[in-house]
């Protein structure tokens, strides 16, 4: 049974992103948003920023064309094809500590197929496999709700990722949940 959870509430003054690693910079994001485009049925918004000035000159801007929906959509597996793998990464607040100087945080990179039995959802298993086949305990998915999850295609001798989800809520040793790229379409003006 799922319990009802109260609204979140987002102050846009309080959005703030780190610049990337190895760097000390923040960007106050937050002081140029305007108000969120909230998605009518699915559990996604978009915040746009009115002054691209904070935005880090590192960051890659990509293209609207990737949220057309003419692929495969996130969770939607193929009859008898095998099983697509997806990848998702982001900073579980499980793994981040205040250090001395700042905040530190361990990434998780997670691969992953459908899960079988719920559209939109991906396996997240309490124990998976380090790049080297060691078992190593998972981390709950808390903080990295909004992190794109992606389609690892094969193409001969390197993988192409492409956008496929945004990861919103995680069942911890089962599943985790995406909305579709494409949701976002028609939030984006």
């Amino acid at each position: 049974m799922l319990e009802a959870l109260e609204p979140l509430t987002i102050r846009l003054d309080d959005g703030a992103v780190p610049c990337g690693p190895g760097r000390r910079e923040i960007a106050w994001l937050g002081l140029h948003a305007r108000a969120p485009q909230l998605h009518p049925q699915a559990d996604v918004a978009v915040v746009p920023i009115a002054d691209p000035g904070p935005v880090p000159r590192h960051w890659r801007r990509y293209p609207v064309q990737w949220l057309s929906g003419d692929r495969e959509e996130a969770g939607a597996p193929g009859a008898a094809a095998p099983l697509p793998r997806y990848v998702l990464a982001g900073w579980p607040a499980e793994q981040t500590r205040w250090s001395g100087g700042g905040l530190v945080a361990r990434p998780i990179v997670c691969f992953t197929t459908p899960h079988p039995a719920e559209p939109g959802a991906f396996r997240y298993g309490r124990i998976a496999e380090d790049g080297q086949g060691r078992a190593l305990e998972t981390p709950a998915l808390d903080g990295v709700s909004g992190a794109l999850v992606w389609r690892v295609d094969q193409a001969a001798d390197r993988c192409r990722l492409a956008p496929a989800g945004i990861q919103v809520s995680f069942a911890h040793g089962r599943l985790l949940r995406c909305e579709p790229i494409a949701t976002l379409r028609g939030l984006l003006r």
